[in-house]
C-alpha cells in the first residue's frame, strides 16, 4: 500500500481526530454528484494538474507527468471512476451503520496477507497517525515511513519505494 490507509482505520480517525477531518474535507466534496467531475475536468482536466501540484513537493511532477495525468483523467468516465473510490468508502460506512441499527453484524475487513505500507510523512491529506493501530485489521503488517515524501510517495522517493517493495516481495 502506498499512502493509503485501511478504510476502517481511516473512519476511526475521522471519528476522533478533528485535524484529520480538516485534512479530509476534499473527500466530502467528492461525495457530491457531477460537481467534482466538472471542477476537475474543466480546461482539459487542469484541475487534476492543479491538485497534483498543490499536494506535492515542487519537483515531484514535471510538465510531462502532469500532461499524462491530465490525458488519463480526461478519458471518458475516468474522473468519475477516480472519484468513485472516495464515494464507495462512505457509502459502505452508511450501509454498515444502517445494518448495525437494524441488528446486523459488521462484516470483517481483516487483511490476512502479508502487507507492506509505505507512507510519506509529509502527506497534506492523511495524518501519519493513520499508520498506527492498523494491526487490528492487518495482523501481518510492516510500516515503512519516508520522512521527506508526500502523498505521492512513489513519485517523491522512487528509488526507496522500489527498494522497499523489492525487498518485501523477496521476503
Amino acid at each position: 500500500m502506498l499512502n493509503a490507509p485501511h478504510l476502517d482505520r481511516y473512519r476511526e480517525e475521522l471519528r476522533y481526530n478533528p485535524e484529520q477531518w480538516s485534512r479530509s474535507l476534499y473527500v466530502l466534496y467528492f461525495q457530491l454528484p457531477w460537481l467534482p467531475e466538472f471542477t476537475l475536468g474543466v480546461w482539459d482536466c487542469a484541475g487534476v494538474a492543479k491538485m497534483l501540484r498543490e499536494t506535492s513537493e515542487p519537483d515531484t511532477f514535471d510538465e510531462a507527468d502532469l500532461r499524462r495525468y491530465r490525458e488519463a483523467a480526461c478519458r471518458p468516465g475516468a474522473l468519475t471512476a477516480m472519484l468513485n473510490y472516495y464515494r464507495a468508502g462512505f457509502r459502505e460506512e452508511l450501509r454498515e451503520q444502517a445494518g448495525r441499527l437494524l441488528g446486523g453484524k459488521r462484516p470483517g475487513n481483516v487483511v490476512r496477507a502479508p502487507t507492506l505500507l509505505l507512507w510519506g510523512e509529509q502527506d497534506p491529506a492523511l495524518d501519519v497517525e493513520l499508520t498506527e493501530g492498523v494491526e487490528r485489521w492487518v495482523p501481518d503488517l510492516r510500516v515503512e515511513r519516508l520522512p521527506e515524501a508526500t502523498h505521492w510517495v512513489q513519485n517523491d522517493a522512487p528509488e526507496a519505494v522500489t527498494e522497499l517493495l523489492s525487498a518485501f516481495v523477496r521476503e
